[in-house]
């Protein structure tokens, strides 16, 4: 997650609390790194796609990491992050974030999400993620993400049957 340099001064010297949510979305948008995603995580971690309309489950975190590493990790080719606010408790940290880039059919997006971290400390003065509520640009859902699980699922069945042919 490139974030852009017009994205508040909060990450640009972030807290312990707040380098652990950066560092999820780095994973997960930019990175593709599913061990760098488990580390940030505490093995108790729930996930929650809001709002709860869009059909998404809570996930563990070995659930999580799965669709991470499957789904969203080869979804992403460029993912341009502004965060707009930063809001912190010791516990708690809260982002806004607009994003725009393209998928791995070349389909590009334009996003707005909401993120609710709770954190907890560790002995080594980092923070791990225990819950992450994502409130989801809906829009984008309907109009990209859905429809691009379609298209890669359509790219994975023609590739499927090149390789029969072959």
């Amino acid at each position: 997650m490139p974030i852009l340099p017009e994205s508040t001064d909060a990450v640009k010297n972030p807290s312990p609390q707040l380098r652990a949510v950066l560092t999820w979305v780095d994973a997960v948008t930019t990175s593709h790194d599913a061990d760098k995603l488990a580390a940030v995580l505490t093995d108790d971690y729930t996930h929650y796609a809001l709002p709860k309309s869009q059909g998404f489950p809570p996930y563990d975190k070995p659930s999580l990491v799965g669709f991470a590493q499957q789904v969203l990790m080869k979804m992403f080719l460029e993912y341009n992050t502004i965060v707009h606010e930063v809001i912190e408790t010791q516990d708690k940290v809260v982002l806004h974030m607009t994003s725009t880039g393209h998928s791995s059919t070349n389909a590009t997006f334009t996003s707005e999400v909401i993120i609710i971290a709770h954190v907890v400390p560790q002995e080594d003065g980092e923070y791990k993620i225990k819950t992450h509520s994502e409130f989801a640009d809906t829009e984008c859902m309907k109009n990209f993400f859905f429809e691009e699980m379609k298209r890669q699922e359509a790219a994975k069945t023609a590739a499927s049957a090149a390789e029969k042919t072959a």
